[in-house]
């Protein structure tokens, strides 16, 4: 599916429902929400946590995307121009190969500080 696709099933879904008249801030707390429960996913699997959260991947990412959507609807935001917009200015702000020395570096330090297994 295509982002415009996405993202007006999304306004399509949410207009039935009446939450298309949510406010900015509801849709907000909605997609913290949601990106919450993955960050406790994420813990778990990092050993930050020993409480296993019941976890599924790919629904939890679909709850994030719609969320997503459904904020940028709200907020009148064309997701894919958004999304090429931003990629676009962190291709300048982040030079591959530089960044990617930086990424290393810190996850060997929070590697050895935390005890992590990085994947």
């Amino acid at each position: 599916m295509e982002m415009k696709d996405a993202q007006a099933e999304v306004a399509a879904f949410a207009a039935e429902r009446g939450w298309d008249q949510n406010l900015p801030t509801q849709r907000g707390a909605h997609l913290m929400r949601e990106v919450g429960r993955m960050c406790e996913h994420t813990m778990f699997i990092e050993g930050m946590t020993t409480k296993q959260p019941t976890f599924d991947a790919e629904k939890q990412v679909g709850d994030i995307m719609f969320s997503l959507l459904q904020l940028a609807n709200r907020m009148g935001v064309d997701a894919e121009a958004a999304l090429a917009k931003a990629m676009k200015a962190d291709r300048a702000k982040y030079p591959a190969e530089e960044t990617r020395r930086q990424s290393i570096e810190a996850l060997k330090k929070a590697s050895d500080k935390f005890r992590l297994n990085p994947y």
